[in-house]
């Protein structure tokens, strides 16, 4: 009789801890609503449409288009949602989050919860196109 498999056993959380993480700050733009919290953590290997999605969710956006005959005023539009680096340009939704931190990230002050400074993606919103 062969031995039963392996149980499968949740990540541990040394390794979830091993994937660094990186400060989003987001802003917003024009007539959008401005949220509540607005920093977040999220994977330094996450694509930036994940910060696409996850800002989508937190506005409470429609993520389809109406289906033909769909006569309800509420689902009538599609809100856009226009994402910014550097207040002037929208990177690739598959660029990494890490790299852009790296590239595009502004430094942070040294505060008691973050010894040693950092950076944070500082994200600007919009529901409306807002620059080039």
């Amino acid at each position: 009789m062969a031995p039963p498999p392996p149980a499968l056993t949740p990540p541990s959380h040394a390794a979830a801890a091993a994937v660094p993480k990186v400060k989003i700050h987001v802003t917003a733009v024009g007539s959008a609503p401005i949220l509540k919290r607005c920093k977040f953590l999220l994977p330094a290997d996450a694509p930036f449409r994940t910060v696409h999605s996850f800002l989508r969710k937190q506005l409470r956006l429609d993520a389809t288009a109406p289906a033909e005959g769909d006569d309800f005023p509420y689902r009538q539009q599609v809100q856009e949602l226009f994402l910014y680096l550097a207040s002037s340009f929208v990177p690739d939704m598959d660029q990494r989050v890490g790299d852009l931190v790296e590239s595009f990230g502004s430094a942070i002050a040294e505060r008691g919860g973050n010894p040693g400074g950092g950076r944070e993606l500082v994200v600007s919103y919009s529901l409306q196109e807002a620059w080039g």
